[in-house]
């Protein structure tokens, strides 16, 4: 579980500017990070976070043996996400107009199980498998005061062209 960033900035002449970012998550909870406890009543497996203390689990699974109410789950919920983004920035400036490009791509994966039934029985079991990606690209062109398109100091122009696909 965690997260990576990556930033980088250059400018190669007086007139360009690259930036780069990059960024990679992952995430983690519950069953695809756990230790089985036994249920002392069913006898199906708990899936338990590390952080808890498997003691003092397996003490409230005992006290709950005993309860009239029993609740059980027969299978260990969890979630897991993966992301990662990345894009690319460059901006020429020249003397009538500045050029922008601007183009980015994101993915997203994400799988996730939850027993609802709060039975020993497989009856009401959702399990998600996600997977997305999505690009974009953007083309400006913004006149510089006293530029090309530019018939006074106040006012200035901007041209964009922009695109974006995903599929899911």
């Amino acid at each position: 579980m965690g997260t990576v960033r990556l930033s980088v900035l250059a400018n190669p002449t007086d007139r360009l500017e690259i930036a780069f970012t990059g960024q990679y998550e992952k995430t983690e909870q519950d069953a695809f990070l756990s230790q089985p406890i036994p249920n002392p009543t069913t006898g199906s497996i708990f899936a338990i976070s590390p952080t808890l203390p498997a003691d003092e689990v397996r003490a409230e699974l005992q006290r709950a043996a005993n309860s009239k109410y029993k609740i059980a789950s027969n299978i260990p919920g969890g979630l897991e996400v993966e992301t990662n983004q990345i894009s690319l920035r460059a901006r020429y400036s020249a003397d009538v107009v500045d050029f922008t490009s601007i183009t980015s791509r994101s993915y997203e994966e994400l799988q996730s199980s939850t027993d609802f039934d709060s039975t020993r029985y497989n009856i009401v079991l959702a399990y998600d498998d996600q997977e997305s990606t999505q690009y974009s690209q953007e083309f400006r062109l913004n006149s510089t005061s006293g530029g090309l398109f530019t018939p006074g100091e106040r006012l200035t122009r901007v041209a964009r062209l922009s695109g974006f696909w995903a599929q899911a």
